[in-house]
């Protein structure tokens, strides 16, 4: 009986257009940062310049060019302003470690995000005074 609920369920979120979180499933970090940066409204070069990343590595990283270092994936879902469960699936994507609650850094990073706090400077700030280290999107 389970199943079969399950299955209802299943079938009326994909009837409500949520068939997209499933097709986000097979994306490329690029393509899974661009379509979520479309979804928010949000400019790739807003997003680079609040990011700190180096422009034209970023629109490399963008493209699929480059793999970047989970410092700069970080830094990229920061000045997209992505959730945290965003952020977490697109480290994955890109071969990382999700946010670890249980790691100092993490966790300071987790509390900035959830917050609202999507200034790397900001951010920086935190870790530097808490002896972590910073994110380097350099």
């Amino acid at each position: 009986m389970k199943e079969r609920d399950t299955e209802k369920l299943e079938a009326g979120l994909l009837s409500k257009g949520l068939k997209v979180l499933n097709e986000k499933e097979n994306l490329t970090l690029a393509e899974y940062l661009t379509i979520l940066m479309e979804e928010k409204g949000i400019e790739k070069r807003e997003a680079i310049r609040k990011s700190t990343v180096e422009p034209h590595y970023a629109y490399q990283i963008l493209a699929g060019k480059r793999i970047p270092s989970r410092e700069k994936v970080l830094a990229l879902c920061i000045g997209a302003e992505l959730s945290l469960k965003e952020i977490d699936r697109a480290l994955k994507r890109a071969g990382y470690s999700p946010l670890y609650p249980k790691n100092p850094r993490d966790a300071r990073i987790i509390i900035a995000v959830n917050n609202g706090n999507y200034s790397i400077m900001a951010i920086n700030e935190t870790l530097q005074e808490a002896g972590e280290k910073v994110i380097n999107a350099e």
